[in-house]
C-alpha cells in the first residue's frame, strides 16, 4: 500500500470515529481509502486508446512493436490485395467488392492511426 494511501485511511478512520462513533470511523476509513487511491493510471480514456491502437495493430495483421517499415509493408500489401481494381480484374462478386472495399477502409483508418500515435511531437 502507498504511503499516503494508509495515511488518508488512517486519518479518516480517526476523523469518522471522533465524529460519528464506529459507525463514522467505518464510513471515514473507506472514505480516507478512496481518497488516497492512485490517480492518472489505466483511467478509461487511455484504455480506449490503448485497444484502439491493439486493433489497428490487428487489423494490419501485425504485432504491436513492429517497426515503421513492418507497418508501412502490411498497409502496401494488403492494399495490393484488397483493392477493388484488382479483385474486379480476379473477377470478384459485387459481394466481395463491398466487403473489401469496408476492409480496405479500415485498414486505411488503422494505419493512420498508427503513423499518428507513433510520430513524434
Amino acid at each position: 500500500m502507498a504511503p499516503l494511501r494508509w495515511l488518508t485511511t488512517l486519518i479518516g478512520m480517526f476523523l469518522g470515529y471522533g465524529a460519528a462513533g464506529p459507525v463514522g470511523g467505518l464510513a471515514g476509513l473507506a472514505l480516507g481509502w478512496w481518497l488516497g487511491r492512485p490517480r492518472g493510471t489505466g483511467t478509461g480514456t487511455e484504455r480506449v486508446a490503448d485497444s484502439r491502437l491493439a486493433d489497428a495493430f490487428r487489423t494490419l495483421e501485425l504485432k504491436p512493436d513492429a517497426s515503421e517499415s513492418s507497418v508501412r509493408a502490411a498497409y502496401r500489401r494488403l492494399v495490393h490485395r484488397l483493392h477493388p481494381d484488382k479483385l474486379m480484374a480476379r473477377g470478384a462478386s459485387e459481394v466481395e467488392l463491398r466487403e473489401a472495399q469496408e476492409r480496405l477502409h479500415r485498414v486505411r483508418q488503422a494505419y493512420d492511426l498508427i503513423r499518428k500515435r507513433r510520430r513524434p511531437t
